[in-house]
């Protein structure tokens, strides 16, 4: 476990040292004006009022050079164009090289804190969510699937065959089947559709508009979409599937315990224990989860990529993902290094964790077989 631990600590002081490198190799230097060599001109743009791109500014800025230098009118022409020339060439300048609040201040440190915490929050509810959340869904597909009940296909056929007369039964009965598998497949399709769907392509379909107070519905879109949680889901289910199938089981039967999923309730895939009173699925979800516990780093990866694209995909303003995006467009790198050095420490702390915590389930386990 050592090892682990040290294996993270020296990743994250490698790419720690990597980014900060760059940060200070990227450095730009603030942005000063440069004014023209004409003393005429570098007077006249220091006026910060006049803006001969307007026709009132050009005409009197035109009528004043004039009256000064009244045998100089082509002159006055080319040092007004050249004027907005340098104002027009200034502006682009500035605009290229812009950056945003370039000192570092304790109200900057103050703000990303802010930032850094809601991320930290959205983080941990939505894969917490996920992680717990999963394994009840593929309990629950396990154990319908166990239960040898005929196929929604099968049903379909029987009640379709008994509408049109193939076969004998009660029509009115089978017409409201045939309904309820419409509605069911329907219902079923949308739900798939959204959980699947990319999180902006869900979010533009119910808000327009994204504002400093959408933690929750930006945890509800890590959560609810991507396809994270079926996909977990889903994989539990096979590991479910899979520990089913090994000798274990079928030593649970011959000393007497239940392998009857017609009778084992749903209600249990809602305890937080998950218990089975003298049932194999008990032991079978027991080194399920065993298995399923490490994919915790994997879905580290996953959710703090949604949540930043989220973030960046949305323009939610006043979340991390958002100030990352603004400050790659300002070229501010030391803000936008900073910002995904601490992404990637909450993404490494998830795997210390993780690991730490499966360490410990190895050393329980094999406390209770000695």
């Amino acid at each position: 476990m050592k090892n682990k631990l040290l294996e993270h600590g020296y990743s994250v002081a490698a790419v720690g040292v990597v980014l900060f490198a760059a940060a200070w190799i990227l450095r730009a230097p603030a942005y000063s004006i440069q004014y023209p060599s004409d003393p005429l001109l570098s007077e006249l743009a220091k006026i910060d009022s006049l803006q001969p791109e307007k026709p009132l500014h050009r005409a009197l800025l035109k009528e004043s050079l004039d009256a000064f230098y009244p045998d100089q009118s082509t002159r006055n022409d080319s040092l007004i164009n050249a004027f907005i020339r340098w104002r027009r060439d200034t502006y682009i300048a500035t605009i290229e090289s812009a950056r945003i609040d370039l000192e570092w201040s304790w109200k900057k440190f103050y703000s990303l804190t802010q930032m850094y915490g809601m991320f930290i929050v959205a983080f941990v509810v939505v894969i917490a969510s996920i992680y717990f959340g999963s394994p009840a869904i593929g309990l629950y597909q396990f154990i319908r699937n166990n239960r040898n009940r005929s196929s929604d296909a099968r049903r379909w056929n029987e009640a379709c065959n008994i509408v049109f007369g193939k076969t004998p039964g009660h029509r009115s009965h089978a017409v409201r089947q045939i309904a309820s598998f419409k509605l069911k497949w329907l219902l079923k399709g949308i739900a798939y559709a959204v959980l699947f769907s990319p999180a902006y392509v869900v979010a533009y379909s119910f808000k327009t508009n994204f504002e400093t107070d959408s933690l929750i519905f930006l945890i509800a879109l890590g959560f609810g979409t991507n396809g994270l949680l079926i996909t977990s889901a889903y994989k539990f289910f096979t590991i479910l599937t899979s520990e089913s199938r090994k000798g274990y089981v079928e030593t649970a039967r011959v000393k007497g315990l239940s392998d009857d999923y017609a009778h084992l309730p749903f209600q249990v895939v809602l305890q937080p224990g998950k218990y089975f009173s003298n049932h194999v699925a008990g032991h079978i979800y027991k080194q399920a989860l065993f298995q399923y516990r490490p994919s915790l780093k994997e879905l580290a990866s996953f959710v703090v990529t949604g949540l930043v694209i989220i973030e960046m995909a949305l323009n939610i303003q006043g979340h991390l993902g958002y100030e990352l995006l603004k400050n790659t467009l300002y070229k501010n790198w030391d803000v936008v290094i900073v910002i995904i050095f601490g992404i990637f420490l909450l993404v490494k702390l998830t795997e210390a964790a993780a690991d730490i915590w499966h360490e410990h389930e190895i050393n329980r386990y094999e406390n209770q077989r000695t």
